[in-house]
């Protein structure tokens, strides 16, 4: 049985039932009217039922799951992604080569789409196919699930090493067990490629900026979706997971949809309501994100068309598709395809998988996403025979880690220093060990048969909403313009974005701020490579700060997606303030595109002291700088680097923390802050320190950097 907590959140009842019946014979007698003792009072024994929970750990501050049942629920939410790519119809397209949307239920064949053989209406790799020798059916790698497969051999790996979750080896990764992955992880101008040729920490190998040519791409989510098994029941866990792992392929709107995923899955543990999973997990999303008026919208197809899934995906399809633009891997199309499919397929299974195979676009990708969820809710038991058949055959199941012959090199999908045949059993027995560490670090608890996870709800950003934030309305309704400003399709993220020519600046009032407290103000631009756009926040008419956008040639294949994300962390002087961007261009055909104003508060907490060892007095080093940290606590940190960097390049720098080689860092080209503004880029590099004393060296061989702060903090972005 289940009950609600008072968080409001599915928990299994515990021993605190036994307890209270034990206790309620106790106090009555046969009939159930309580008894009057009126001699010596003597001990009753009282045996407690041996397979029930440890009453140590209440259901008001633990959700409680037996080791029996999470497994169940982890085993069949992996096999869920492996239906999916076994069932879904991927880039289908029309005879104008347009993604195909909504095709016939005709085309459905569970476990039996384009990629299991199926080749009646399409056409793909069989990946499906019988081993010859063994007479068992094996699934073989794909983007879908093979990164996810890797990730937990990364996470395991992490906690050998750091006894926690480490930046660090999530790159170390991709080299180690030389993954062979697509769009955002590609081997050349993806994760790989640049963490091989650079030695690149996450963040700097999943962006755009920093030469990841498919950072836009879908990645970052069907690859850190089951992370959420590997934090049940803790979203807020799951999320950063997400994140960690999934910004070393991606670097906008897919890594918080990436955060979503995870979170919902994580969820999908306690809570069987598909409405409140949805609703609850985009909590990720700061207040006046765009993401949340896209799930609004989505909400209301299903509204207007609740018998028809077809009319609700063409219309949502139809409404984000810009022609000669769109990719199939469209996150805004593929996402909110993977939300519709959840609220259509109502928590069936099948007709969840069905809705979701014949959607169109990344459908297989989006379909075994959605599959994992309902998985994740209801164990084995939810498992199709066909798929016990095909894929999982009573815990026989296989996956082929190799390239088949007839896919081009270009599309492998594989781990190439990991085993050739891996057993779904011992994947899964990956994701249960490391659920066991997650758990153990974050307070949690394990016996014999139980799991007592503590009760988490996902944090809610503190943000300020910005009228207008994107411009989807296609005006500059809520905006100030000192100049030339106009309205592009060449957004990131939905239909409409900001140009601005000229020496331009455009800003909007906000108010509500807490003055004293720390904001993050992110933007993404996208300008000519001889321009310079500053973010800024400034008293109203008066002085503030600013970080600066100084445009990387030839980061993306396109012209939508060639745009940088930029943060300006500053602190709030005035209730009300001024935040906004100044052009100042160059050459007569210079411009920027401006889109999706976002502000939140955040918290950075000191958690020791950095001295620099090379102090310089002009703040200015040549080759190397020098630090000594002081840490209060163990664990993965950030050092936080106030700098500038006044040369033509991005400046890559090798880390050696602790006498030990520690991967790159990389600083971004910035200018002179314009007049009454004050330069504010920053650097957050995160290492895992030991608790006490450690040192770190930061070089740049051949170079000159600016640094003006050397902080070590934390950063709390949800309450």
């Amino acid at each position: 049985m289940k009950k609600r907590n008072n968080h409001g959140i599915l928990v299994k009842k515990t021993a605190c039932i036994a307890l209270a019946s034990s206790m309620l014979l106790l106090t009555c007698g046969c009939g159930g009217t309580p008894s009057v003792t009126t001699g010596p009072v003597t001990d009753v024994p009282v045996t407690l039922d041996p397979n029930a929970p440890d009453p140590a750990y209440p259901t008001s501050d633990y959700n409680v799951i037996s080791k029996e049942d999470y497994l169940s629920r982890t085993t069949a939410g992996f096999i869920a992604q492996l239906v999916g790519m076994v069932s879904g119809y991927e880039f289908a397209t029309l005879s104008n080569g347009r993604c195909r949307v909504a095709m016939p239920d005709s085309w459905f064949d569970f476990c039996n789409g384009p990629y299991a053989g199926n080749t009646t209406f399409m056409k793909h790799v069989d990946k499906l196919r019988k081993n010859s020798e063994t007479g068992i059916t094996e699934v073989w790698m794909d983007d879908d699930f093979s990164v996810d497969v890797f990730n937990q051999y990364s996470l395991e790996q992490s906690y050998k090493t750091y006894g926690t979750v480490s930046a660090k080896v999530v790159s170390d990764g991709w080299i180690d067990y030389d993954i062979w992955d697509m769009g955002g992880g590609q081997k050349k101008v993806g994760a790989y490629g640049l963490i091989n040729r650079k030695g690149y920490l996450p963040q700097f190998a999943g962006n755009t900026e920093y030469g990841n040519w498919y950072s836009y791409n879908t990645e970052a989510y069907l690859a850190t979706d089951t992370m959420g098994m590997a934090a049940a029941g803790m979203p807020e866990v799951a999320a950063s997971l997400a994140k960690t792992f999934g910004q070393v392929t991606g670097d906008r709107d897919n890594l918080g949809f990436a955060q979503m995923f995870a979170a919902m899955v994580a969820m999908a543990y306690f809570e069987s309501d598909i409405d409140t999973l949805i609703k609850e997990s985009s909590k990720v999303f700061p207040e006046g994100s765009w993401q949340l008026d896209l799930i609004d919208e989505l909400y209301a197809l299903h509204e207007k068309y609740p018998d028809d899934w077809r009319k609700a995906f063409k219309e949502h399809e139809n409404k984000y598709y810009v022609e000669g633009d769109t990719r199939s891997s469209n996150t805004t199309i593929n996402c909110g395809f993977m939300i519709l499919d959840l609220l259509y397929g109502e928590g069936d299974y099948m007709k969840t998988c069905q809705i979701a195979s014949l959607a169109g676009y990344d459908c297989e990708s989006t379909c075994g996403i959605a599959l994992t969820i309902l998985s994740v809710m209801k164990g084995m038991d939810i498992l199709p025979e066909v798929a016990n058949e095909r894929i999982w055959q009573n815990g026989e199941g296989v996956l082929v880690n190799r390239p088949l012959a007839e896919m081009d090199e270009g599309v492998y999908m594989h781990a190439g220093k990991l085993e050739e045949r891996m057993k779904i059993v011992d994947i899964v027995d990956k994701y249960v060990r490391n659920f066991e560490s997650v758990l153990t670090e974050r307070g949690g608890h394990i016996d014999d048969k139980y799991y007592y996870i503590p009760v988490e709800k996902l944090g809610t950003p503190e943000g300020i909403t910005i009228k207008n934030a994107g411009f989807e309305s296609g005006t500059l309704d809520g905006f100030t313009v000192k100049g030339t400003a106009e309205i592009s399709p060449l957004a990131t993220m939905g239909l409409k974005a900001a140009k601005l020519t000229g020496d331009t600046e455009l800003y909007t009032t906000v108010s509500g701020l807490k003055v004293g407290s720390t904001y993050k103000l992110t933007l993404y631009v996208n300008s000519t490579e001889t321009a310079s756009t500053y973010i800024f926040a400034r008293k109203a008419g008066g002085e503030g700060t600013c970080v600066s956008v100084h445009k990387t040639a030839g980061t993306s294949v396109y012209e939508a997606q060639k745009s940088v994300r930029r943060e300006l962390v500053f602190e709030a002087t005035a209730e009300t303030m001024e935040i906004g961007v100044i052009f100042k261009q160059l050459a007569r055909t210079d411009y920027a595109i401006v889109d999706q104003f976002l502000l939140n508060r955040i918290e950075e907490t000191p958690v020791g002291t950095v001295t620099v060892k090379n102090k310089s007095e002009d703040n200015t080093y040549k080759d190397v700088i020098s630090f000594a940290i002081e840490s209060e606590v163990a664990g993965e940190v950030f050092v936080k680097l106030k700098f500038a960097n006044t040369t033509s390049n991005i400046v890559n720098a090798d880390l050696t923390l602790n006498r030990k080689a520690y991967r790159t860092t990389a600083f971004y080209k910035t200018g002179a802050a314009p007049e009454g503004l004050t330069g504010s880029d920053f650097l957050l590099i995160p290492v895992v320190l030991k608790k006490g004393s450690n040192s770190l060296s930061v070089q740049f061989s051949g170079n000159k950097l600016d640094i003006y702060e050397a902080t070590v903090i934390t950063v709390d972005e949800r309450w």
